[in-house]
């Protein structure tokens, strides 16, 4: 029955050990078994099944506190509790709720994960998304700039969040490095600089381009989606076709920043150099439109740098360069 090493995936048909890494050969790959292999992950414990858990988590708990403070409000009889959210104490309190409940979702995405960071820092993402599209009402006593900011703010607590729980929660398997030889060492080497590596110009520029002609059309593609649909996805709002439109933006931007990292052992660094080159050009082009939104050019550039940075990373972590699985038979 072959065996597989769960560290360098060799399949070693005799021995109890692996020659390379010297750990315990484990699991079974002969399709007499069905070709299942009992050392693949249940999906809560993959990436996504991870960051879904979290989604979930943090989403419920937000609005359980915040469905609470609604009964604490009216029970101490302090008004109408739409209209304190809309003050600014109650902008500050909401966001506190906001944090609280992401912190926790973090925690359990980046439980157990070698990449707690990155998973805590996509959660935090959606979850900043998902709060503008279900709470639209309050999100209108935000501004352009706070809008636009949030989602990259989550992201960021959400990605710390996630480092906390990596650190708390280790992951249950680590080689240990004494026992690895230099040829079995993965590819992502915990210990590469985010900056390492070489700059591929064709995956940036390709990249470059699909953010930067996805940010400019994204109110086109949002009017092709209206008149596609024949008026049935017409927004109730002004502020909710600014909304889309700025989903779009985002999209176009992360997604930009992944194709530039995948397939590369440094997509930080890909997705970094398409933020910056994104950043540049859509602050140039806004402030050309309208001389005097340089707030706003700002913001763009900036939201530009740090999605087209989260996207080369998470495409470097989630499409890593393609290996060969070394097969090792003894007689």
């Amino acid at each position: 029955m072959a065996m597989v090493c769960p560290h360098c995936q060799g399949v070693m048909e005799r021995g109890q050990r692996c020659p390379s890494c010297a750990l315990r050969l484990r699991g079974s790959l002969d399709p007499r078994d069905g070709g299942a292999n009992p050392n693949r992950p249940a999906w809560q414990r993959t990436t996504w099944g991870r960051i879904l858990i979290g989604l979930i988590v943090s989403q419920g708990l937000y609005h359980g506190l915040l469905q609470a403070s609604v009964a604490a409000a009216m029970a101490l009889n302090l008004g109408n509790p739409r209209e304190i959210w809309l003050t600014p104490a109650g902008v500050v309190y909401i966001q506190v709720l906001q944090v609280l409940a992401l912190l926790v979702g973090g925690l359990l995405a980046g439980a157990g994960q070698n990449q707690g960071f990155f998973n805590g820092a996509l959660l935090g993402l959606w979850y900043g998304v998902l709060l503008l599209v279900l709470q639209s009402d309050l999100a209108g006593a935000l501004t352009f700039l706070a809008i636009l900011g949030q989602p990259i703010l989550h992201a960021f607590v959400g990605g710390c969040a996630g480092f906390l729980g990596s650190r708390i929660w280790r992951p249950l398997y680590t080689p240990p490095v004494s026992s690895v030889s230099r040829s079995a060492r993965p590819l992502h080497d915990p210990r590469r600089g985010w900056f390492r590596g070489p700059l591929h110009p064709f995956r940036v520029t390709l990249g470059l381009a699909v953010a930067v002609a996805g940010a400019l059309s994204a109110e086109f593609l949002f009017s092709l989606l209206v008149r596609t649909s024949e008026g049935r996805l017409v927004p109730s709002s002004r502020f909710q076709a600014q909304l889309i439109t700025w989903e779009i933006t985002a999209l176009a931007l992360l997604l930009g920043g992944a194709l530039a990292g995948a397939n590369t052992l440094n997509g930080f660094k890909q997705g970094f150099a398409v933020g910056v080159g994104a950043g540049v050009l859509l602050f140039g082009i806004m402030l050309g439109l309208d001389p005097l939104g340089v707030t706003t050019a700002v913001g763009v550039g900036f939201a530009a740098l740090c999605l087209g940075t989260i996207g080369g990373s998470f495409g470097g972590r989630i499409l890593p360069p393609l290996v060969k699985v070394r097969r090792k038979v003894f007689d």
